[in-house]
């Protein structure tokens, strides 16, 4: 109630104030001098708060296009982070197929070695880049069979090949390296087979077995079937 009043009595005596010196000034003919005076005040008590949105919006206006290079940065961070999201995601989604193939793989090729006795080597050549085993034939072995490369002498694991192709003609079984366990070893191999088709000196096939528990190791990609051979001499 007393701000009320206050305010009341503030716009009461501003206005018979207005309106005294409006009667005046008409009183000797002095309306326009009125007018001067009231624009002088209104000059003088609206100044400031002008003034001071004036500044403000200049500087609002000043900062409005660096406020626009923030906006269209910040929605291509979004973007960026779209697009690795979406690339995050399919790589896992990737690995996880992946994953289940190579599993799916072990366990057959697992099963497969079971059928019948490893395979003895004969000869090595070269396939698309890589290295491949030749080994005779025996009952029971078919594609898809997974055996471990050992060193009998040193009684060392030198990878796992996988059966990929069975040459039904010359009574051969092509071996591919699905899992390099010595890479020293798979270069040698790949490096002479060119010019020396020989299969490594004390190195056999094994039975392969996997620990189907759970790993921590990598899953690697499945390899791709062999097309080719060049080198397709074969040592009895």
């Amino acid at each position: 109630m007393k701000a009320f009043l206050i305010r009341f009595w503030s716009a009461a005596v501003s206005l018979a104030g207005i309106a005294g010196l409006y009667i005046g000034a008409v009183a000797i003919d002095q309306a326009a001098a009125f007018w001067i005076v009231m624009a002088i005040a209104l000059v003088v008590g609206g100044g400031p708060p002008v003034a001071r949105k004036t500044l403000e919006w200049v500087s609002r206006i000043r900062t409005y296009r660096s406020l626009l290079a923030r906006v269209a940065q910040a929605e291509i961070s979004v973007e960026e982070l779209r697009g690795s999201l979406a690339a995050a995601s399919k790589e896992a989604r990737d690995k996880w197929e992946a994953g289940i193939k190579e599993g799916y793989a072990r366990i057959r090729g697992m099963l497969l070695a079971l059928e019948g006795e490893p395979p003895p080597l004969v000869a090595i050549g070269e396939a698309d880049g890589a290295v491949v085993l030749i080994a005779r034939r025996l009952h029971g072995n078919e594609v898809g069979a997974r055996y471990r490369v050992v060193d009998e002498y040193a009684r060392e694991t030198k990878g796992v090949v996988e059966a990929h192709e069975i040459d039904d003609e010359s009574g051969t079984v092509l071996l591919r390296c699905v899992e390099a366990l010595a890479e020293p070893f798979w270069r040698h191999l790949l490096f002479r087979a060119p010019f020396d088709t020989s299969p490594p000196w004390g190195v056999v096939l094994a039975r392969c077995e996997y620990d189907i528990g759970p790993s921590t190791q990598p899953i690697e990609e499945p390899a791709a079937p062999i097309s080719r051979i060049t080198s397709p001499e074969v040592r009895e």
